[in-house]
C-alpha cells in the first residue's frame, strides 16, 4: 500500500530509493530531479545547485549509514557461518539421550548380579509402566529373595501390567547412532501391551546409565551470538537516518530554502519518505509545472510534476516546452510531488491540447490531441 498522507502546499514529499525497498539494497538516496525541478526550491537556488546539493546529501547519508551497514553484513556472515558449523557438529557428534551399558550385555540366562569373573554385565527389560524403579526411574528394584535373573518375566510375582519381557527392538528399528549396548527409554514389547491401556518402558539390571553427547550444543553460542548485534546495528542505523538528513540539510535551513526536514520510515509494503518543509509564503500554487529536459516539439516527452492537493484522475492544465497549452489527466498511482511523462506535441493552429494515455517503451505516456476551443 502507498502513502495515504497528502502533503500540504509548503511540503515536498520525496519517495526515497534504496534501503531494501523494491529489491534495492543500496543506501537511502534522493532522486536529484525530484528536488531540482521543484519550483519552491528553484525560487531560492538554481537547478544545477540543487542537483549538486542533493548529491552531497546522498553522499553524507551513505557515508554514515555505511558505519552500520558493514557491521551488519559482518554479523550476518558470522550468523550464517555459525549456523553451518552448528548443523555440522550436531549432525556428526550429537547423540540423543538413551540408556547405555558401559561394559557388556549379559548372555541369555547370565545373572548380572553374580558378576562372573568380576566383569559386570547388563540386561535390558521391557516392562509395564506400573513397575516401580529403584534409585533410577528405569532401574529394576531388588529382586524378591532367592529368585533367578528372569523373575521379571514371571507372572507368579507380578501381574500382567508389571511383568517384563526381554528388551529387543531388532536391528531394523535401532537408530543409526545406537550400538547393541544402547536402549531407548521407551519400548513396545512388554506383556502390558496385551491390555488396551497398557504402556511400556525400558528398565535394566546392571551398571547401565543415562548416556548423551551434548557438547555440540556449545556451538549454539557462535550461531546465536550475532543476532543481538544484528538487531542493535539495524536499530542504530534506523535511528540515525533522521539525524543524518537533518545534518545534511543544515545549510539550506540556514539559508531559508527549507525550514526543516522530516523522515518517515516506511512499512513492509510502503516506501520511506523524506519531507522538505518550505516557508509558508513559498507554497506551490495548484498549477502544475513542466519538468525535466526540454525536447523538440513532437519528437519526445517532458515531465509533469503533480502539485500538492492533486489526486489521480484529476484533469490539469499544463504548458509544454513549446508553449502549447494542454489538459492532462493524472494517471492512477501517481501522488503529489511525483512526475509522469507527457508526449510533447506540435503547436496547434488553435485550441487546447488534451492528453490521452498511450504505451511507449512499456510505460504509460500521455499523447496529445487538439480539442477546439469552445466559443463563449
Amino acid at each position: 500500500m502507498g502513502n495515504a498522507w497528502s502533503p500540504p502546499p509548503n511540503c515536498l514529499q520525496i519517495e526515497l530509493r534504496g534501503g531494501g525497498k523494491q529489491c534495492d539494497c543500496g543506501p537511502l538516496r534522493v532522486e536529484e530531479w525530484t528536488v531540482a525541478n521543484d519550483q519552491r526550491v528553484l525560487a531560492r537556488v538554481s537547478s544545477e545547485e540543487a542537483r549538486e546539493y542533493i548529491r552531497g546529501v546522498n553522499a553524507h547519508v551513505a557515508k554514515h549509514t555505511g558505519k552500520y551497514r558493514w557491521p551488519i553484513c559482518g554479523c550476518f556472515a558470522c550468523f550464517l557461518l555459525g549456523a553451518a558449523l552448528f548443523g555440522i557438529m550436531m549432525g556428526v557428534f550429537h547423540e540423543e539421550k538413551r540408556l547405555r551399558c558401559p561394559s557388556r550385555l549379559c548372555s541369555r540366562g547370565e545373572d548380572p548380579l553374580l558378576l562372573p569373573h568380576g566383569k559386570p554385565c547388563c540386561v535390558f527389560w521391557c516392562c509395564g509402566e506400573a513397575m516401580d524403579g529403584g534409585k533410577h526411574h528405569h532401574e529394576l528394584p531388588a529382586r524378591p529373595y532367592n529368585t533367578s535373573w528372569d523373575v521379571w518375566s514371571s507372572e507368579n510375582y507380578f501381574g500382567i501390567d508389571e511383568r517384563c519381557s526381554l528388551y529387543h527392538d531388532g536391528d531394523e528399528h535401532r537408530p543409526e547412532d545406537h550400538t547393541p549396548r544402547d536402549a531407548n527409554y521407551g519400548c513396545g514389547s512388554c506383556p502390558a501391551r496385551l491390555s488396551d491401556e497398557g504402556e511400556c518402558k525400558t528398565m535394566f539390571e546392571g551398571p547401565a546409565k543415562d548416556y548423551e553427547v551434548t557438547w555440540p550444543l556449545l556451538f549454539l553460542i557462535p550461531y546465536l551470538l550475532p543476532i543481538p548485534f544484528i538487531i542493535f546495528f539495524i536499530c542504530a542505523s534506523a535511528c540515525a537516518v533522521p539525524r543524518l538528513y537533518d545534518e545534511a540539510f543544515a545549510d539550506w535551513k540556514a539559508r531559508g530554502v527549507v525550514t526543516h526536514v522530516t523522515y518517515q520510515r516506511g512499512g513492509k509494503h510502503s516506501p520511506n519518505y523524506l519531507r522538505l518543509w518550505f516557508p509558508p509564503g513559498q507554497a506551490m500554487q495548484m498549477q502544475p509545472v513542466a519538468t525535466g529536459p526540454v525536447v523538440q516539439p513532437g519528437t519526445g516527452t517532458f515531465l509533469v510534476q503533480v502539485p500538492p492537493g492533486a489526486q489521480a484522475g484529476q484533469m490539469m492544465q499544463v504548458t509544454s516546452p513549446a508553449g502549447v497549452a494542454m489538459q492532462v489527466q493524472i494517471p492512477a498511482g501517481i501522488y503529489p510531488g511525483s512526475t509522469f511523462a507527457v508526449a510533447s506535441p506540435a503547436a496547434p493552429a488553435m485550441g487546447v491540447v488534451e492528453g490521452v494515455v498511450a504505451e511507449e517503451t512499456g510505460e504509460p505516456v500521455l499523447q496529445a490531441k487538439v480539442v477546439p476551443e469552445r466559443e463563449c
